[in-house]
């Protein structure tokens, strides 16, 4: 072992997933299968949520939504991920999108569950419902993706007179 390697401080292994634009998995290295607790075959039949606290799964899947429909390449955070055997790990989480039309999902195991923080101030959260009704109004009538983009505006709505009654 060299001197370098000696002194070296040991790095946390990260993971890398690979999930469609919908936010179905598709390929997951072993840190990936590891850390979630299931083999690919049960990864592939998953969605991005399905690893999150029960509580926030749906937000997280709205959470994807909006990165989708937001033109961002990448971002990237903390959270907390529930194993399939309910042993929860905390994890920094960065995604970024491919060129294919896929989404690179890198995970690295951090000390501990951590708390997941409130993803949005109210600001921002009027500011992605405001950017929805515009898609929306932008949309033909007739458009199959109206209904979609009509339950995400519901699903801030309700998330939005939720905070504001906790005031």
């Amino acid at each position: 072992m060299s001197s370098a390697e000696e002194h070296s401080e040991p790095k946390a292994s990260i993971g890398t997933a690979l999930a469609s634009q919908d936010g179905e998995y598709l390929d997951a290295d072993p840190v990936v299968l590891d850390l979630y607790g299931v083999t690919l075959d049960v990864l592939r039949g998953k969605r991005v949520g399905d690893f999150s606290p029960p509580q926030y799964a749906e937000l997280e899947r709205l959470l994807w939504s909006l990165w989708m429909l937001s033109g961002l390449e990448h971002v990237e955070g903390t959270g907390t991920v529930v194993r399939s055997d309910g042993v929860a790990a905390g994890v920094r989480v960065g995604l970024d999108r491919q060129s294919s039309g896929t989404v690179r999902i890198t995970l690295r195991p951090v000390d501990g569950p951590v708390k997941t923080p409130t993803p949005f101030r109210i600001q921002d959260l009027l500011g992605h419902w405001r950017a929805l009704e515009r898609h929306l109004a932008a949309l033909p009538r007739d458009d199959p993706a109206r209904r979609e983009i009509e339950g995400r505006i519901e699903a801030l709505r309700e998330e939005y007179q939720r905070r504001a009654s906790m005031r």
